[in-house]
């Protein structure tokens, strides 16, 4: 399996796990309003996981081991 197909089936079921959560009356906007916030909170704790895994911020100790950052990712 290539590292495409791995992303693909990923988004994939994060769409499909996504769209479950919504009412069926939600209004259009609304459906992309808690699209575009959801994968933001998404993407800010991955990114967040990755910088504690390599210590980006100084004033904060390194936390996670490979283990625990693959778990946030």
């Amino acid at each position: 399996m290539t590292a495409r197909t791995l992303i693909d089936d990923g988004i994939g079921r994060f769409s499909t796990w996504l769209d479950a959560t919504y009412p069926d009356d939600l209004h259009p906007h609304l459906v992309l309003h808690r699209r575009l916030g959801k994968v933001t909170e998404e993407v800010g704790e991955v990114t967040a996981a990755i910088g504690g895994y390599f210590g980006e911020n100084p004033r904060k100790v390194t936390m996670l081991n490979k283990g625990e950052t693959a778990s946030h990712c």
